[in-house]
């Protein structure tokens, strides 16, 4: 009876964020309305600024033009030059970069990352609005599966995911408002 209830449960909050999901599909709060702008609509994740010579023939593929790059940047990991250097590829290959932000294995826990701060926010909002990026939009998502526990500092938690999420919206638009925050 109880496995039976979790599942329900679980239907009725996919639905639920299903709909919200749906209901908002027409609202952007880009600096423009990426729809708006034909490009490709394949993108791949790399792990590594030095792969994007290789994605870049992926999701260009079959006259496909400015397809998405998925990349994670973690906290300890803010070379300029490094990053500038992929934002330049990028461009130079017709990518359009999502920028993942990420924290560090944890210290105390060895197999989780951290959960992050809002200092890493405000961090990762400076350090991303010193590179030059190859579109005007600038897309980053906001960390990555909070709902896992070796993902977030240890245990899953949702409520610290959404303060982190707000404070993020706010950090990043009032930075630059061309930043476009995606939930992770």
């Amino acid at each position: 009876m109880k496995i039976i209830s979790i599942k329900i449960a679980r239907l009725l909050v996919l639905l639920v964020l299903f709909t919200l999901i749906c209901s908002n599909l027409n609202i952007t709060h880009a600096t423009y309305d990426p729809l708006s702008v034909k490009n490709n609509v394949f993108g791949i994740h790399i792990l590594f600024p030095e792969e994007v010579s290789d994605a870049a023939p992926l999701v260009n593929s079959n006259g496909g033009d400015w397809g998405y790059v998925t990349i994670p940047i973690q906290v300890s990991d803010k070379n300029v030059g490094k990053w500038q250097k992929f934002m330049d590829d990028c461009a130079r290959r017709h990518l359009i970069p999502l920028i993942r932000l990420a924290t560090t294995g944890d210290y105390f826990v060895k197999s989780s990352w951290s959960e992050p701060s809002k200092y890493e926010v405000l961090d990762f909002a400076n350090f991303l609005n010193s590179l030059n990026w190859p579109t005007k939009n600038r897309y980053v998502i906001i960390f990555n599966e909070p709902n896992r526990g070796d993902e977030w500092g240890g245990a899953p938690n949702p409520a610290s995911y959404a303060q982190i999420l707000d404070y993020a919206v706010q950090v990043f638009k009032q930075t630059n408002s061309n930043f476009f925050i995606i939930a992770a």
